[in-house]
C-alpha cells in the first residue's frame, strides 16, 4: 500500500478502479479496510475509489498533536492535493463523515458531491457519554473496547445472525489502543461543525439508520437542516453502519445519489 510523507505524519493510502474520484473516509479507529465488502466493490464499477488511513490509524503514522477534526480533514486534503485528486464525491461515516463536512466547508472546489453517514454537527450528552466510556475501557483491554463499542453500533438482530463478527470486526477496527485511539475520542468529543455548515455548498445526502444509538436521527435531521442543498435519508431497521443491517436500501439510497450527476 502507497503512502505520502508530509513534514508532520505519514498517510497511508489505496487508489483502486477507474472513473470520477470517490474518496472514502473511515470513522473512529478504522482504516482503509474498514471499507472493503460490496459497497466498496460496487463503487468499484463506476469510481476511482481513494481510501486511507487517518493520522494514528492502522498503518498511517501517530503525532504528538492534538487531534481534531479539522486535523484530520486537512490531511486528507493535503493527501488529495498531491495525489491531484478532485473534485471528488467524498463519502464519511461517523468521525469520518465529521471528516468530510469540514474538508466540504473548507475547501468547496474539491468536493462533488458528498455523503455524511451516521454522523453529527456536535456531541449530545449521550455521545459525550460514549466517548468518554471509551476513552477508559481502551485503558483496561482491546476486546472490553470492542464489546462496548459493538453494543453501541450494531443491532442485536445482526449480531444474532452474524456471531462470527466480533473477530471479523478485530480486523476492519484495529486501532483501539493507546494514546492515539483515545485522542481520537477527543476529537470526536470536540467537534463542531455547526457554523461551517452553511459554507458546505456541494450537494450531500445525510443517511442514517433509525435504530442507531451512538448518532440517533434526530441529530442527523439536525445536521440536514442547516446544509442548504441536502437530503436527508433514514434507513429502516438499521444501527449505526446501515450497509451491514440493510445493504440493499443503502446501496439504493447512495446509487440514487452518487450517481445522479
Amino acid at each position: 500500500m502507497p503512502k505520502i510523507r508530509f513534514s508532520d505524519v505519514t498517510l497511508y493510502y489505496k487508489i483502486e478502479g477507474k472513473g470520477d474520484p470517490l474518496v472514502l473516509i473511515h470513522g473512529l479507529g478504522g482504516e482503509h479496510r474498514s471499507w472493503d465488502g460490496p459497497l466498496k466493490d460496487r463503487f468499484l464499477e463506476h469510481f476511482q475509489v481513494v481510501t486511507v488511513d487517518l493520522r494514528g490509524h492502522a498503518r498511517s503514522s501517530s503525532s504528538g498533536d492534538t487531534y481534531t477534526t479539522k486535523l484530520f480533514a486537512n490531511d486528507v486534503l493535503r493527501l488529495m492535493n498531491k495525489l491531484k485528486v478532485g473534485p471528488a464525491r467524498v463519502v464519511g461515516i461517523s468521525m469520518g463523515g465529521a471528516v468530510a463536512m469540514h474538508l466540504a466547508a473548507a475547501r468547496p472546489s474539491k468536493v462533488k458531491q458528498l455523503v455524511l453517514v451516521d454522523t453529527w454537527a456536535r456531541c449530545d450528552e449521550s455521545a459525550r457519554a460514549c466517548f468518554h466510556e471509551w476513552i477508559e475501557a481502551s485503558k483496561e483491554s482491546q476486546r472490553l473496547l470492542r464489546k462496548l463499542v459493538l453494543i453501541r453500533t450494531a443491532t442485536p438482530e445482526f449480531l444474532a445472525a452474524n456471531p462470527d463478527f466480533e473477530g471479523l470486526f478485530a480486523d476492519i477496527w484495529p486501532t483501539t489502543s493507546g494514546s492515539a485511539f483515545r485522542k481520537s475520542c477527543q476529537a470526536c468529543l470536540s467537534h463542531d461543525a455547526t457554523d461551517a455548515l452553511e459554507k458546505i455548498e456541494a450537494p450531500t445526502l445525510v443517511m442514517v439508520g433509525d435504530r442507531d444509538i451512538l448518532v440517533p436521527p434526530r441529530l442527523s435531521r439536525e445536521l440536514s437542516k442547516n446544509i442548504k442543498n441536502s437530503r436527508l435519508r433514514i434507513i429502516k431497521g438499521s444501527g449505526h453502519v446501515p450497509w451491514l443491517d440493510n445493504p440493499e436500501a443503502c446501496m439504493n439510497e447512495l446509487s440514487n445519489f452518487l450517481w445522479s450527476c
